[in-house]
């Protein structure tokens, strides 16, 4: 997937709320809002991260993408959704962003928060192919 900054001013996007990290091709949580053929939103099987401050910089815990500039990373949605009836559905993302972002004086990042919508992509996967993914193939999101 690609998030591209179509503004004229830098965006700052938090980490833990994007699809970009990618470490082990893995979400740092619900990033995604999929649903099946009847609307029932699929279940997130992965693991929530979140980061506590204080920070010393906005860059600690965002992405900043220039005016212009894309950002693209593989996702792979079985290892953190839970697709193993096959079908077909619908996936939608809403990323937050920060404009002119600060740290406060007690390490807060303040700034304008803003959201910006994905398109809508459809998926069919195969039920005779889909299988669940056990913990033991799910690579943690930790280094040893």
């Amino acid at each position: 997937m690609s998030i591209t900054n179509k503004s004229n001013e830098p965006l700052y996007l938090p980490i833990n709320t994007t699809p970009l990290y990618g470490k082990y091709e893995r979400l740092w949580g619900y990033i995604f809002n999929i649903t099946d053929e009847a609307g029932n939103k699929v279940k997130f099987i992965g693991n929530f991260v979140d980061f506590k401050g204080p920070y010393n910089k906005v860059e600690d815990v965002n992405w900043r993408i220039d005016p212009g500039q894309t950002l693209t990373q593989k996702v792979n949605l079985p290892i953190d959704y839970d697709l193993n009836k096959g079908g077909v559905f619908k996936v939608k993302y809403q990323q937050e962003f920060l404009i002119n972002p600060k740290v406060t004086d007690n390490g807060e990042i303040v700034g304008q928060s803003k959201r910006a919508n994905s398109n809508v992509l459809t998926l069919w996967i195969s039920s005779s192919l889909a299988a669940p993914v056990s913990q033991a193939s799910r690579p943690a999101l930790s280094e040893a």
